[in-house]
């Protein structure tokens, strides 16, 4: 071993206090160095990076690694890079909260029918198989909701994820699809709620997506081309080219 292993090997490199072999949380070692944390450090730097994992999947980020804090021995053009995976740490049960987290961690990626519930102080984990051909997930310890799709809570009961992104009118893409909606240039299909655009064409739309035949203007569904008859009683008679929104 090298006389800086051999100083660096023993030093916190955060608080550079002295960490006694096996006690401290081990990170990696490089060429020249070995890089360690004393327990008070890494007890606070450790427990943020699971919390910051946790948060981060709850937004379909799904990264569990971390780069190393680095070291007060080595030069800026010597800053460690290495970046260190989180699943590699056996955290020992007296640090409940980081062993808590570090469970939950390791469960999330190795179950994909699990899911951390998405409020911020509750991390109950939820089987998504429980919830299957139903989008609305709910945490059986805090009651929150919310769309397995897009995250959303509470969740948008009787609406696509578009749809609340276009009511809720918060995001870049929501603002613009609101003013396409309004303008008549997106509509949605009155069975699924898949959006649909109408470049050209008829006013009689077959849905992409579950093939029923709805009219563009008025929105019915199970039609055919007698609705837009001249002799029909309905606001639609005579107008399957017209292209006005009504």
């Amino acid at each position: 071993m090298s006389k800086l292993h051999k100083k660096t090997g023993h030093a916190c490199i955060i608080c550079d206090d002295m960490v006694e072999n096996n006690n401290g949380f081990f990170l990696h070692k490089t060429r020249r160095q070995t890089h360690k944390l004393c327990n008070e450090c890494g007890e606070i730097y450790i427990e943020s990076i699971f919390s910051k994992i946790i948060n981060n999947y709850k937004k379909f980020v799904f990264d569990f690694t971390f780069k190393c804090p680095g070291t007060y021995h080595s030069l800026l053009k010597n800053k460690c890079c290495k970046n260190v995976n989180i699943l590699e740490f056996n955290i020992s049960r007296e640090y409940f909260r980081i062993f808590t987290k570090s469970i939950i961690v390791k469960q999330l990626y190795l179950f994909n029918n699990l899911q951390v519930c998405i409020k911020n102080n509750c991390l109950n984990i939820i089987d998504k198989n429980n919830f299957k051909g139903c989008d609305m997930i709910m945490c059986g310890v805090c009651r929150e909701n919310w769309c397995d799709k897009c995250k959303v809570s509470p969740y948008h009961k009787n609406m696509s994820c578009l749809e609340n992104e276009i009511l809720e009118n918060k995001t870049e893409n929501g603002k613009y699809l609101a003013i396409m909606k309004e303008t008549g240039k997106l509509k949605f299909c009155p069975t699924c709620k898949t959006p649909t655009i109408k470049i050209d064409g008829c006013n009689k739309i077959v849905c992409s997506s579950c093939e029923v035949k709805w009219c563009w203007l008025c929105q019915d569904i199970s039609i055919d081309y007698s609705h837009f008859n001249s002799f029909g009683q309905n606001p639609c008679a005579n107008r399957l080219w017209e292209d006005k929104k009504t």
